[in-house]
């Protein structure tokens, strides 16, 4: 079955829908009317999802279903009322799927005549329910933004967050707003606790900015859940001790290649521009007189894609400004990037010190005594330290001259 590649596709909403009803109402019940049978059974909301997503090969993510629910409940849902929002979410989800994906064999073909036969039955039960077509029959109001009665001790913790959040100057009323805000958070190592997602939230009345931070605080969570999971397993004590490294190895790779594609289309651009000087000079020595006025329309034209071009340039230079202030923050003492790593303990210099060598980066004399002396009271850590850098600016010095030699047998 081949993805359409729609952005924000409807499958994909109505699946998260599901998700989030199932971790709000999974242990209520609804009617459903099996095959053969003309009684409705009372099923719990949970089994019926996830029996009717095995039934028609549709995946769904359980694990995130179990997860807590952020969102306010309507708390006055009858048995049918509660039918029919499930019924909804399904049909939702369904009309996503045919409308996304395209089959490419009749495997796949039998999977979507299956998909819309489910469908009409869905949509055919849904009709028997005088609910059906309510609109302000809804499973998460937006006037709540709070579960229950929130103590004063709660607000001002909330409060506390709004002033932090605030501090941060984080957008949180756009996507890429939210988007950076949890890059923070994650370098920072911060969980999302309740009040701290009430703190987002309260800032939007949009619902599909809410629904995002909903959805991005559940995917948060369940990676740092992954996460303290596997740094807690004692059976892999290696494992512990490199898995912080590969991530921040990970994450600095990420910018360097981010930083050296912009570099390479820098590249491109100059080319470009130098192509079209060329041209522009040639046009103007072949044309005469006559043609002049025609020539000049056509310069300044080309001279405004040149400006778009520059101005391109400029843009993505800004990448550059990202790698000098990473390093800034890492050898400046007052930095609270750098203060991340305690460096009296070696593991922390370890983790500290692999920024400098991922990037063949060495550091100098005068920049380790001024690190020794705002950041390490020990004087064995110290020293360790000092041997730790020599040894590090050693393999990196080697490298160096590894490739220079490499370079040279090719020049040869």
């Amino acid at each position: 079955m081949r993805y359409n590649k729609i952005d924000r596709s409807r499958f994909s909403k109505a699946r998260r829908h599901l998700i989030e009803l199932t971790k709000a109402y999974g242990l209520k019940h609804i009617e459903v009317v099996k095959n053969g049978e003309t009684t409705p059974q009372k099923v719990l909301v949970r089994t019926y999802v996830l029996m009717e997503c095995k039934k028609l090969g549709i995946r769904f993510d359980e694990e995130m279903s179990r997860l807590d629910n952020w969102k306010a409940r309507n708390k006055n849902l009858t048995l049918k009322q509660m039918t029919v929002l499930v019924l909804r979410a399904f049909i939702d989800l369904k009309k996503g799927y045919i409308e996304d994906f395209t089959p490419e064999n009749d495997l796949d073909r039998e999977k979507i005549d299956t998909i819309n036969k489910s469908m009409r039955k869905d949509n055919k039960y849904l009709m028997t329910f005088s609910e059906y077509d309510v609109e302000s029959l809804i499973a998460f109001p937006l006037n709540e933004l709070y579960e229950g009665t929130v103590t004063d001790e709660r607000w001002e913790e909330i409060n506390n967050c709004r002033k932090w959040l605030k501090s941060m100057h984080f957008n949180l009323g756009t996507i890429n707003g939210i988007n950076g805000a949890f890059w923070t958070f994650s370098l920072a190592n911060i969980s999302i606790t309740q009040n701290l997602r009430d703190a987002m939230v309260s800032y939007t009345d949009s619902l599909e900015v809410r629904d995002y931070i909903d959805y991005c605080c559940d995917k948060y969570n369940m990676i740092q859940s992954d996460i303290e999971g596997l740094m807690n397993n004692k059976k892999d004590t290696s494992l512990k001790k490199t898995f912080l490294a590969e991530k921040l190895k990970e994450e600095l790779n990420k910018i360097k290649a981010e930083s050296e594609a912009k570099t390479l289309k820098n590249k491109e651009y100059k080319e470009i521009i130098k192509e079209k000087n060329q041209e522009i000079i040639k046009l103007q020595k072949r044309c005469s007189e006559e043609n002049i006025t025609k020539l000049e329309k056509k310069i300044s034209i080309r001279e405004k894609r040149i400006t778009k071009l520059e101005k391109k340039i400029k843009k993505y230079g800004g990448y550059k400004g990202v790698v000098k202030y990473l390093w800034t923050g890492l050898i400046s003492p007052n930095s609270k990037f750098g203060n991340v790593y305690d460096l009296n303990k070696e593991e922390d210099m370890h983790l500290y010190l692999r920024w400098f060598e991922y990037s063949l980066k060495q550091l100098q004399e005068n920049t380790v005594e001024q690190i020794v002396q705002h950041r390490i009271v020990d004087e064995a850590a110290a020293e360790r330290f000092r041997q730790l850098v020599g040894e590090m600016n050693a393999r990196i010095k080697f490298a160096a001259e590894l490739g220079k030699a490499d370079d040279s047998e090719l020049e040869e």
